[in-house]
């Protein structure tokens, strides 16, 4: 098991954040070159690149050892590319780095108590989330569709071919095979050596849900006045989280019990980086590419994701150019719709 955890942290954890370093040199911002930016933006890049190689294939009846060959030597090369930048640029994040700590020192001198007492209780209800997401199995009607559709793509190559609850062949189901999230789910069993239930039970929410909190950190860095709050932040959010579970459909159930689902990644992970993003945008290429990562991620956990993507990033952009008096602020956030325009198109021809 040490070595399929291991496996885990390569793809999912090591491979993403070399891979987000190509967006750190693509924004030029210096505070993005942190843990914290490139684990969330790496993982949505290896989100959005999937679904971009699996949706032709899926249109086209291929076959999934197609899709993870080549996505594995893309995934491999994008995180060489990263890693030399990372080398070339090495005394910019070395800089980067130092701040970071000498922040953290200040904070430590300034508001210790506090600061302590946020991070430390934080990190505990996060233990204590992922204990719990490994060593308990949550039953869930949505299983007999989703993990059905991964074994199938995991042990005979075949997308969307078959039925999930009869396995009779059938005609491609264009509200799932658009949305391929459960293909990835597959790709996470092949590289880790284990079945896809193992994989979607056990191993994504010891990933998914780090991440989410990513986001959170970013988003409480954006909100938070006072950068030494941070910590009460997000452990406001993870209380909010444990403490959620009042029905199947809040927020925190999904995140916590369903986070091997796309529509639970789309809620606790997408929308939470989708909305940092936005906080910080700028009418400047870079965002606009930021945006399309985000929005392809969205697209490849579910088929809602193209439609409620872009209406976000498109009200927003609306409202920043009425308060700005800017118009620029709404084109940037229509070019950062486009390619969820496209994939709803595409699933209006398909359908």
């Amino acid at each position: 098991m040490v070595i399929k955890l291991l496996m885990l942290l390569v793809w999912l954890v090591l491979i993403p954040c070399l891979m987000a370093v190509i967006m750190t040199k693509c924004t030029g911002e210096q505070e993005k070159k942190s843990i914290a930016y490139l684990f969330p933006m790496g993982l949505m890049m290896t989100w959005g690149i999937f679904l971009l190689i699996c949706v032709p294939f899926v249109l086209k009846q291929g076959s999934f050892f197609q899709v993870e060959k080549i996505v594995k030597v893309l995934y491999i090369l994008l995180a060489l590319v990263g890693f030399a930048l990372l080398i070339v640029d090495r005394k910019a994040w070395k800089t980067q780095l130092e701040k970071d700590f000498g922040q953290w020192k200040a904070f430590m001198t300034g508001e210790k108590v506090i600061y302590l007492f946020g991070l430390i209780a934080f990190l505990a209800s996060l233990v204590f989330q992922l204990y719990q997401s490994y060593h308990l199995a949550y039953a869930d009607g949505d299983d007999a569709y989703y993990l059905s559709i991964s074994t199938a793509a995991n042990l005979g190559g075949g997308m969307y071919k078959v039925s999930a609850y009869t396995g009779i062949a059938t005609t491609l189901d264009s509200r799932h095979g658009l949305a391929p999230f459960p293909i990835w789910v597959s790709f996470v069993s092949e590289v880790c050596g284990v079945n896809p239930a193992v994989a979607a039970h056990t191993l994504l929410p010891l990933v998914l849900i780090p991440a989410c909190y990513f986001a959170y950190w970013l988003l409480g860095r954006k909100l938070v006045q006072n950068k030494a709050y941070v910590p009460l932040f997000l452990l406001a959010v993870s209380v909010l989280q444990i403490f959620g579970n009042y029905s199947i459909y809040p927020g925190s159930t999904f995140l916590l019990t369903r986070s091997r689902q796309g529509k639970a990644a789309l809620a606790s992970f997408i929308i939470p980086m989708l909305f940092y993003l936005l906080l910080q945008s700028k009418a400047k290429l870079s965002f606009v590419l930021e945006l399309w990562i985000a929005i392809l991620a969205a697209c490849l956990c579910t088929t809602l994701g193209s439609m409620l993507g872009a209406l976000v990033i498109g009200l927003y952009g609306l409202l920043r150019a009425i308060s700005q008096k800017n118009f620029k602020y709404f084109l940037t956030a229509v070019a950062g719709c486009l390619p969820g325009i496209a994939v709803a198109l595409l699933y209006v021809l398909v359908r």
